[in-house]
C-alpha cells in the first residue's frame, strides 16, 4: 500500500517547506497558526431579508395575508425558524417577528396583523411597532370562556383568523370544533359549532350545529361567514342571522362533480377558502383549486401541489402558501401560476454572504481561488468564485472534494455512491454500486440489495461493483487516487486512477484499537473525515473514537490527536493527551499543521510540528458571533469540516450556523511562553505577565521556557531574560527557547528566586534579520513557598481518607461510610513546619499542627481525632508554613466553602449526547397509508400534524420498520422525529388521499 502527497482541497502543497522538523511524529517542521480575525465568507441567516422576495429562502410557509397598502405578510412553520415575513409592494422581503409558531394570519383597517399559534392555544397581535400582544386565549386546551373577556377564554389549537368590516375577529376553533368572534372590545363567543365533532345541522342555528375540525374561516362583504369544515369534506356557510348551510361538497373524500352542483361534488380535506366581491368562492381542496361560481356551480380552477393558506390580493389574484416547495405562488384569474415569493437557488448570481447555505456539511477549495460547499439542506453543491460570487453545480451530493484540474468528487451518504463532475459538467460514477439500495452500519454485511448485486465489499475490483455505507469525507492526492470514508462500514477506502478499490484502513469493526500494527486490522468508530499530507500519511478523523488517526504509507496507524475521551481539554499540551468530541474533518496547511473540526466542541483544533494541540477557531459556544474579530473568541456551531485555500487561510464549514468562515492567516508573533520540563521535553504550564512561578509546586527544577509563536513565517526568535540571573538567546528553529535545545531536547535551568523581565521577538530572517514581528513581553517572579493544595474529607474510624473537597461542595452525610469525620490539609511540600486552620460555621474551631498528618480536629499519631459535624454552611481557611534560619515564611493558603447535609441521594440518569449522526431514510414521501422508516439507531419515533398535536408514537425504532397509520388521518403535510437529544432527526411528511 502507498499513500501520495494532495496538491489541493483539504491540504495545500504550494509551498511545502523543506526544511523537516526535529520530531519525525506529525508531518513538517514549522507550524502555520490562525489566530487573526475570522469572517464569513458565504451563508447568512438573513435567509434573503434586505432582498427581493423571489431570490429569498422560505421554509415551510404556511399563513398569508394581505393589508391594504399591498404588503404581503408570510407565516413560516420551521421549528427552529419559525418566523413571520413581510413582502412589501417593491418586492423586498424582511422579518416582522420570530419565534411566532404562526398558523393563521390576518390584517385588520389599522395594518394590526393577527396570527394564530396552535401549540399556545392563543390568537397574538402584531402592532405596527413591532408589539405583540395575545388577544384570544389562555393557554388552556379545553373549551370555555364564552361571554367574558377572550384572552380568559381557552382554545385548541386555533388555525384561520378572518376580520370583518365592524374589525370583529373570527377564530376557527379548530379541536373545539367551533368558530368563535372576539368583538374590537374583547369578548368572545361561538358563532358556529356545538362542540361535538361530526355533521349537522344545516338549515338551523349555527351554534347548534355540529363541525369536524374546522380550519379557516372569512368573511364576505355581507357579513356571511364561510368554513371550512375539513374533516366533513365540506364548506359550510352561516348568514348574518345566524343560519348555518352546505354551500361545497357532499361529504365524501374525492374530487368528483366539477361542472354539478357545488352541493353534489366531492372535497378532499379542504383547507382555506377565499370569497370574492362578486360572490365566487375559491376552495384550496388539497391538491387542487375549486371555484364554486355564484349559481352554485363548481369547476376545478388549476391542479396544484397541496397548498395551504389561500388568499386573495387587491388586484383579484389568489396567492397561495407551498409549503412542500417552500413558495408563495399567485394564481391570476386566467389560472397563470407565479412565485411571487421563495427561491429554490437561494442566492444563486448574488454574492455569496447574502446567501443561504443550508448547513454545509464540507468544504473544500482549488487553487483559482474558488471554493466548494455541500448544502446539506437542499443536497445542493454551490460554487463560490474568487469575487464572491455563489453558484450552484449541475449536481447533489452531502461532502465534496476537487482536484487540480477542476473535477468536483462529490459524495452522496444517502445513495452510497461517488461521483465525479467535470469542469464541462458531465457526471461520471467512479465508487458505489448502483444497484444496492441499502447498508448496514457494522462491519460491511449487505442487508438488501437488488437482483445481481455483489455480496462483498468489493475490494480489489472495479469501484463502481464495490458497496460502499453513508460515504462522508473524500479527498484527491497528487496521483489521483480518491479516498473515501466509508462511515457506515468503519473503513476508509482507496479508488486508483485505474478505478480500482482497496481497503486502507479499517478491519470493518466498530471499535478502537490497532495503534502500532497494519491500518487494515485497526478498529475504526464511524470515521468522517480524510486527507493527505506532504509526506503521504492519510489522516483520518475517527469520530466516534474522538480522535485523530495517521497512516503512514507502509500501512502502520497511530493516533496524533485525542485520548479517546469525549470532551474539550489539552490545549497547549501533547494532541495525544487532550480531549476531541466527534471531530468529523481534518485538512493539513502548507506548513503541515494538522486542523480539526472538533464538532461536539464547536471549535478548530490545530496540531503543530511538535504535536501540541491548540484551539486556532471558536470559544466552545454553540452560537453565532465574533466575525471581525479574534477566531478564538467567535462562536461556532458544529463545525463539520475545514479546508485550506490557496491563499493559506482556513476554511471552516461552519455547519449549524448556515455558514462558511474564513481564518485569514495572520502576521508573524510570539503569543505565549511555556515553562517547559527540560527533563521530560513536556511543557509544565504557561507563564503569562505577572505570573509568579512557585518552585516547590513544579516537579522538578530543570526548566526552561518556550516561546510559542503563531506562525511558521519565522526566521528566528531572540529571546532576553533580566534578573536575577540574565540570558540572551538567539534561536533559528523551533522549538525556541530561552536557554536552547538539540533538536527538541532542552537544556536545564534552574531559576533564582526573584523577578524577571523576559522579552521574545519573532523575524522574518535568520539570525535576527529581516523584519520583526510582534513582540512578547513579560514580567514573572520566582518564589519557593509552602502551598496549601487541597482538603482531603477523612474517615476518623478507619483514618481513611474519602475524597478531596471542592469548592462549594455539598457533603451528604446519609451518603458517607461513618459520621465520625476529620479534615486533612494537603501541602506543597508533603511535610511544612505548621499549618493553621480556622472552620467558622455551625461548629468553630482553629488548629495549629506541626507535624503531618496536618487534621483540622487533630490526630493521635496519625490516628484521627473524630468530628460528628452539624449541617450548615462551613468555611475552612487555612495557611502553611515554613521556617528556615530563624525566618519564617507563610505560604499559599487556601480557602474552602462547603456545606453540610443530611439527605438520601437522588439518582441522576446520565448518557451519551454525543452519538455519530442518526441518518434517516423516509420511503416513499408522499405516501399514502404507510411509509418505511429507517434509521442508523433506535430511538423513539413521534409524528406531529401541523397544529403540533401528535399523531403517531413508537417508543423504538428498529433498524427499518414499515409504519403503519391510521386510516382516517387526514391527508396534508406532517413532522416526522425520530431519535432524541443532539441525535435528533426531522423530516417533512406529506399524506395523500
Amino acid at each position: 500500500m502507498r499513500f501520495y502527497s494532495c496538491s489541493r482541497l483539504s491540504v495545500s502543497a504550494q509551498s511545502w517547506i523543506t526544511r523537516l522538523s526535529f520530531l519525525s511524529g506529525i508531518l513538517v517542521a514549522s507550524s502555520q497558526g490562525y489566530a487573526q480575525t475570522i469572517i464569513t465568507v458565504a451563508g447568512s441567516n438573513s435567509y434573503g431579508d434586505g432582498g427581493l422576495a423571489i431570490r429569498a429562502m422560505l421554509d415551510t410557509p404556511i399563513g398569508l395575508a394581505v393589508d391594504e397598502q399591498g404588503n404581503l405578510f408570510i407565516a413560516e412553520l420551521e421549528l427552529y425558524r419559525n418566523r413571520i415575513r413581510k413582502v412589501d409592494s417593491q418586492g423586498v422581503i424582511t422579518t416582522v417577528a420570530r419565534q411566532t409558531s404562526a398558523r393563521g394570519l390576518v390584517v385588520n383597517a389599522q395594518g394590526a396583523l393577527f396570527f394564530s399559534h396552535p401549540q399556545a392555544n392563543r390568537i397574538y397581535q402584531l402592532a405596527p411597532d413591532g408589539v405583540i400582544t395575545p388577544v384570544a386565549g389562555d393557554g388552556s386546551d379545553f373549551y370555555h370562556g364564552d361571554g367574558g373577556p377572550a384572552t380568559s377564554a381557552g382554545l385548541y389549537s386555533p388555525m384561520g383568523l378572518a376580520i370583518d368590516a365592524q374589525g370583529n375577529l373570527f377564530i376557527a376553533d379548530e379541536s373545539n370544533h367551533r368558530i368563535r368572534k372576539v368583538t374590537p372590545n374583547g369578548i368572545i363567543t361561538t358563532v358556529a359549532g356545538n362542540g361535538t365533532k361530526g355533521f349537522g345541522g344545516d338549515g338551523g342555528a349555527a351554534t347548534q350545529a355540529s363541525l369536524y375540525y374546522p380550519s379557516w374561516v372569512v368573511v364576505d362583504w355581507l357579513g356571511s361567514l364561510f368554513i371550512c369544515d375539513k374533516n366533513n369534506h365540506r364548506i359550510r356557510k352561516v348568514t348574518p342571522d345566524g343560519i348555518i348551510t352546505t354551500v361545497a361538497g357532499n361529504g365524501k373524500l374525492g374530487f368528483e362533480g366539477d361542472g354539478g352542483a357545488a352541493t353534489q361534488a366531492s372535497l378532499a380535506y379542504p383547507q382555506s377558502i377565499v370569497v370574492d366581491e362578486q360572490g365566487t368562492l375559491f376552495i384550496n381542496d388539497l391538491s387542487r383549486i375549486r371555484q364554486v361560481s355564484r349559481d352554485g356551480t363548481i369547476t376545478t380552477l388549476v391542479e396544484v401541489s397541496n397548498y395551504y393558506s389561500l388568499i386573495r390580493d387587491g388586484q383579484g389574484n389568489l396567492l397561495a402558501a407551498d409549503p412542500f416547495s417552500n413558495l408563495v405562488r399567485k394564481i391570476t384569474p386566467d389560472g397563470t401560476i407565479r412565485t411571487v415569493a421563495g427561491s429554490t437557488a437561494y442566492g444563486d448570481g448574488g454574492p455569496a454572504t447574502l446567501a443561504f447555505v443550508g448547513a454545509p456539511s464540507s468544504v473544500a477549495a482549488d487553487q483559482q481561488g474558488s471554493f466548494f460547499t455541500a448544502d446539506s439542506y437542499e443536497g445542493n453543491i454551490r460554487q463560490v468564485a474568487s469575487d464572491g460570487i455563489i453558484s450552484t453545480k449541475p449536481a447533489k451530493g452531502n461532502h465534496v472534494s476537487v482536484d487540480p484540474q477542476g473535477n468536483l468528487f462529490i459524495a452522496q451518504s444517502t445513495t452510497n455512491l461517488v461521483y465525479k463532475l467535470s469542469p464541462e459538467g458531465k457526471l461520471t460514477l467512479v465508487a458505489g454500486d448502483s444497484t444496492v439500495t441499502d447498508c448496514d452500519s457494522g462491519g460491511g454485511h449487505l442487508l438488501h440489495h437488488s437482483p445481481g448485486a455483489r455480496s462483498g465489499p468489493g475490494d480489489g475490483g472495479v469501484a463502481t461493483q464495490a458497496r460502499l455505507c453513508r460515504p462522508t469525507g473524500i479527498t484527491i492526492d497528487a496521483q489521483g487516487n480518491l479516498f473515501i470514508a466509508d462511515t457506515g462500514h468503519n473503513r476508509i477506502r482507496q479508488v486508483t486512477p485505474d478505478g480500482i478499490i482497496t481497503t486502507v484502513a479499517g478491519s470493518g469493526m466498530q471499535g478502537d484499537g490497532g495503534d502500532g500494527g497494519l491500518a487494515t486490522q485497526a478498529n475504526l468508530n464511524a470515521p468522517a473525515g480524510v486527507a493527505v499530507d506532504a509526506r503521504g500519511n492519510l489522516l483520518i478523523a475517527d469520530t466516534g473514537n474522538h480522535r485523530i488517526r495517521r497512516v503512514t504509507p507502509d500501512g502502520i496507524i497511530t493516533t496524533v490527536a485525542g485520548n479517546g475521551l469525549q470532551g474539550f481539554g489539552g490545549d497547549r499540551e501533547p494532541a495525544t493527551g487532550g480531549n476531541l468530541n466527534g471531530p468529523t474533518g481534518v485538512a493539513v496547511n502548507a506548513q503541515g499543521n494538522l486542523l480539526i473540526a472538533d464538532r461536539g466542541n464547536h471549535r478548530i483544533r490545530q496540531v503543530d510540528a511538535q504535536g501540541v494541540m491548540t484551539t486556532v477557531a471558536g470559544n466552545g459556544m454553540q452560537d453565532f458571533s465574533g466575525d471581525g474579530g479574534a477566531a478564538t473568541q467567535a462562536s461556532l456551531n458544529s463545525p463539520s469540516a475545514v479546508a485550506v485555500d490557496a491563499q493559506g487561510n482556513l476554511l471552516i464549514a461552519d455547519t449549524g450556523n448556515n455558514r462558511i468562515r474564513q481564518v485569514i492567516l495572520p502576521p508573524p508573533s510570539i503569543e505565549s511562553f511555556s515553562v517547559m520540563n527540560a527533563d521530560t521535553e513536556q511543557p509544565i504550564q504557561e507563564l503569562a505577565s505577572e505570573d509568579t512561578l512557585n518552585l516547590v509546586s513544579l516537579p522538578t527544577r530543570n526548566l526552561n521556557i518556550r516561546a510559542n509563536t503563531n506562525s511558521a513565517a519565522i526566521g528566528s526568535v531572540r529571546l532576553v531574560l533580566s534578573g536575577p540571573q540574565n540570558r540572551s538567546q538567539l534561536e533559528q528553529y523551533a522549538p525556541y527557547s530561552l536557554f536552547g535545545n538539540a533538536n527538541g531536547d532542552y537544556r536545564t535551568w534552574t531559576p533564582a528566586e526573584g523577578g524577571y523581565r523576559l522579552t521574545a521577538t519573532p523575524y522574518s530572517g535568520a539570525f535576527g534579520q529581516g523584519t520583526a514581528g510582534r513582540a512578547l513581553t513579560i514580567h514573572f517572579t520566582v518564589i519557593q513557598q509552602p502551598i496549601l493544595i487541597s482538603y482531603s474529607l477523612i474517615n476518623a474510624a478507619l483514618n481513611q481518607e474519602i475524597k478531596v473537597l471542592q469548592a462549594g461542595e455539598e457533603v451528604n452525610l446519609a451518603t458517607l461510610p461513618t459520621r465520625q469525620l476529620n479534615i486533612r490539609a494537603n501541602t506543597q511540600p508533603a511535610t511544612v513546619s505548621w499549618v493553621e486552620m480556622v472552620l467558622g460555621g455551625p461548629q468553630s474551631h482553629s488548629q495549629r499542627e506541626t507535624q503531618a498528618p496536618y487534621a483540622l480536629f487533630g490526630d493521635q499519631n496519625g490516628f484521627y481525632n473524630g468530628w460528628v459535624p452539624a449541617e450548615g454552611q462551613y468555611s475552612l481557611q487555612g495557611v502553611p508554613y515554613n521556617e528556615s534560619g530563624g525566618k519564617t515564611t507563610a505560604g499559599t493558603g487556601l480557602t474552602l466553602n462547603f456545606r453540610i447535609i443530611h439527605q438520601e441521594a437522588a439518582g441522576r440518569v446520565s448518557g451519551d449526547t454525543q452519538q455519530p449522526e442518526n441518518l434517516v431514510q423516509v420511503y416513499p414521501n408522499p405516501f399514502r397509508e404507510s411509509f418505511r422508516l429507517k434509521s442508523s439507531s433506535p430511538g423513539p419515533v413521534v409524528l406531529y400534524d401541523l397544529a403540533g398535536r401528535k399523531v403517531f408514537q413508537l417508543d423504538d425504532l428498529q433498524s427499518e420498520q414499515i409504519i403503519e397509520l391510521d386510516p382516517q388521518l387526514a391527508p396534508g403535510f406532517y413532522r416526522l422525529e425520530v431519535g432524541q437529544g443532539p441525535g435528533l432527526q426531522r423530516r417533512k411528511l406529506l399524506k395523500i388521499p
